[in-house]
């Protein structure tokens, strides 16, 4: 998929390629996942993975803070789905962060990371994704504020 591809992501169309876009910057860390820290099922979400994944200088935190194109995601963007900063500059959102960050991780996690990367798995988990993210204003936790804004 090309850069100037369009895809649906959470109700919204957003252009995107698998490594969405590349910021100006390297970190020195493995990586930084933005949350939406205002839905309370996407906080208790991170939160909770955080612990179990126990990657190691992974910084996980609410995209709220920061500047509107703080790594390129712009507040639209982070809206409609969460991203994952990798070392090198890459953004990349959705299911996609999801599995980046699983990688970083320690025991069975950075397995499903890779697992779930396979051709016809990665579709199923990108569509499972977009069904949470989607509903997560229903899911334990929820509140008003994680609702998906609509086009």
């Amino acid at each position: 998929m090309s850069s100037g591809q369009q895809r649906r992501t959470a109700e919204a169309t957003v252009p995107v390629d698998r490594t969405v876009y590349r910021c100006c910057m390297t970190l020195t860390v493995p990586g930084i996942l933005l949350y939406d820290g205002d839905c309370g099922f996407c906080t208790t979400t991170a939160t909770a993975l955080e612990r179990r994944l126990g990657a190691v200088d992974v910084v996980v935190r609410p995209w709220q803070p920061d500047d509107e194109q703080r790594y390129g995601v712009t507040t639209a963007q982070a809206e409609l789905e969460i991203h994952w900063v990798d070392r090198r500059g890459g953004v990349f959102g959705g299911a996609d962060a999801v599995l980046a960050w699983w990688r970083t991780g320690h025991g069975i996690w950075p397995v499903l990371g890779r697992i779930l990367t396979a051709p016809l798995l990665v579709q199923l988990t990108r569509w499972g994704y977009r069904i949470v993210a989607r509903h997560r204003h229903r899911l334990p936790g929820a509140t008003e504020a994680c609702a998906v804004p609509q086009p």
